[in-house]
């Protein structure tokens, strides 16, 4: 998270934040080396990496920009 990031908005940038804390508190990893996410406000997917592991998950945001799902998908490591 030390990188600078462009967000259009405040919502995304909460949304992006909250999705970072959530990977490293079910991974118990201390930091990311890249955060990959696609989709829309249906859904998002999302593959975390740290080293040589990953970590696969979909999740959605709320009008807050809380989590309001978010499931762990089959890791590729």
């Amino acid at each position: 998270m030390g990188k600078r990031t462009f967000f259009c908005c405040e919502h995304c940038a909460r949304g992006y934040k909250n999705v970072i804390q959530e990977v490293l508190r079910r991974t118990g990893w201390d930091r990311l080396d890249s955060l990959e996410l696609e989709g829309n406000y249906r859904g998002r997917k999302g593959v975390a990496r740290n080293g040589d592991k990953s970590y696969v998950f979909s999740f959605r945001l709320g009008s807050e920009a809380e989590i309001t799902e978010f499931r762990e998908e089959d890791s590729k490591s």
